[in-house]
């Protein structure tokens, strides 16, 4: 046995013991944090030029957050919507009257759509008119039917569709996936994709020749297994046009997500603290 392999059965051993004697809500979360690439956000090389960089207050707020730390000195009512707000940070990341959650959706299907266009891959911002009669629009991104996509590996799908991508991010210690969470990485993003996001667009892009693929991360960065092979495909068409390897390519898209995410997550957490407090310098990942 390499002296790697030996250090990594050590690893696995600690955290076993660790999530063993844990609260449930640290169980979900050290199986969330401790997952593959989970943590991408923690091993980014800084750079200024593709927005890929946290401020102090942001980096330190996230290590807190990551850690199972306090946010907050003790509870309080949100500045926003009036509600009692954890000292955890829960609330911050799920409060919908500050329009954030919403910001940090579009910038992970912006990120989405930025890879697709590095890859050459057909792609189209929030399609209307995907149902006949309809304003609903169940694709963030939609990937136009074309013969690249019959490399998609998605389960029951030819390539001969265009396929719905549709965008959420859930929250790990949610009440409705935390005792699963609390066993299993990455349960709350499958609970989502089964329980919101088929039940709504499923069965009706079906009716209207479509393929739905839900694109669920969790707040902790874990993403849900559907998400997968779209990811794949796209980092495998970045590497192909670009002339780069593959396992670079999949890193840079996993990496860039990540830090999308974590800096609007940042933002929440900071913006409970104080309303008031100055925006953050430079702009956020896209």
């Amino acid at each position: 046995m390499t002296q790697y392999s030996l250090s990594r059965q050590v690893d696995i051993a600690s955290l076993s013991r660790l999530i063993n004697s844990s609260a449930l809500r640290d169980q979900a979360r050290l199986r969330a944090v401790s997952s593959e690439g989970a943590g991408a956000w923690l091993n980014v090389v800084p750079s200024k030029a593709l927005n890929l960089v946290f401020e102090p207050r942001e980096f330190t707020s996230l290590l807190r957050f990551w850690l199972g730390m306090p946010e907050f000195e003790a509870v309080c009512a949100c500045p926003w919507c009036g509600v009692a707000q954890d000292r955890f940070g829960y609330h911050a990341l799920t409060c919908k009257k500050t329009g954030l959650k919403v910001l940090r959706h579009n910038a992970l299907r912006e990120a989405c759509l930025r890879h697709c266009e590095l890859g050459g891959i057909e792609a189209e911002r929030e399609a209307p008119g995907l149902f006949p009669g309809s304003s609903e629009r169940p694709a963030d991104v939609l990937l136009r039917a074309s013969p690249a996509l019959s490399k998609l590996k998605i389960p029951d799908f030819s390539g001969s569709q265009s396929v719905c991508l549709d965008f959420a991010v859930t929250h790990t210690l949610q009440t409705n996936y935390i005792n699963r969470a609390s066993v299993e990485a990455g349960a709350a993003a499958a609970g989502y994709e089964e329980t919101v996001k088929d039940e709504k667009y499923s069965e009706e892009c079906k009716k209207n020749g479509l393929k739905f693929v839900p694109m669920v991360m969790e707040v902790y960065g874990v993403w849900g297994q559907r998400a997968s092979p779209v990811l794949k495909f796209i980092a495998r068409a970045v590497a192909n046009r670009k002339n780069l390897d593959e396992e670079l390519a999949t890193s840079y898209l996993h990496r860039t997500c990540s830090v999308v995410l974590q800096r609007h997550n940042a933002h929440a957490l900071l913006r409970h603290r104080n309303p008031d407090a100055p925006a953050a310098d430079g702009p956020l990942p896209q």
